[in-house]
């Protein structure tokens, strides 16, 4: 799944994710993509794990709702999560986990909140929670005061060299590349995402190198 690594302290949030879209039977790259997109309608970001399909699920469902703050978001992340689950049909079988990032005038700090339809993170399915840190990187924790862009690279690049099965009884596939993408989410500031890694060894066709 996404490689994925947030953490809010400081008045601030940094996040990083992969770019890899791949066949979960093969580990085969069928694309690479930025998977940390706008919150629409707000000055917030989101990230998924799970299916291709969560992402653009998601935004559908977010701007059914007409958002125009993370607040916003918060007030109706509920039927949201649900819209989303529902638009991905049988492929909700599979984990998704939703992890939204964003300024809260209201609150005057930055949110870093989890939804997923299994239990993640000590989040119980279907239940919206703030965390501190979110992590897909198994067996590590970060502290959320000391992380860096550059230890979220670290730590993909650990991901990246630890393959998994994610189907029971499958291969293990590596699954976390094509390049990472890193956001800083502060007071009043819009977003901007930018590239910092790259592996240019993976191509579309090809396994994803480990």
């Amino acid at each position: 799944m996404t490689g994925l690594v947030g953490a809010a302290a400081n008045g601030r949030i940094l996040m990083v994710a992969d770019a890899a879209c791949y066949r979960h039977d093969t580990g085969e790259a069928i694309g690479f993509a930025r998977k940390i997109l706008p919150l629409p309608g707000t000055l917030a970001v989101f990230c998924c794990r799970g299916p291709a399909n969560a992402w653009p699920a998601f935004d559908e469902a977010c701007r059914k709702a007409k958002l125009r703050s993370i607040d916003d978001f918060i007030a109706r992340a509920d039927a949201i999560f649900a819209d989303t689950i529902s638009r991905l049909g049988e492929e909700a079988s599979h984990a998704v986990d939703v992890v939204v990032a964003g300024w809260s005038a209201s609150r005057r700090q930055a949110l870093l909140l989890l939804q997923s339809n299994h239990d993640a993170h000590g989040v119980p399915a279907g239940a919206l929670a703030t965390v501190r840190a979110f992590c897909s990187v198994a067996e590590q924790t970060i502290d959320p005061a000391q992380f860096t862009v550059e230890r979220g690279v670290e730590l993909l690049e650990l991901q990246r060299l630890t393959p998994a099965s994610e189907i029971s009884g499958g291969p293990e596939l590596t699954t976390v590349g094509g390049w990472v993408d890193a956001v800083e989410i502060r007071a009043g500031a819009r977003p901007v995402v930018r590239r910092v890694h790259e592996w240019p060894e993976d191509v579309v066709g090809a396994a994803l190198a480990a």
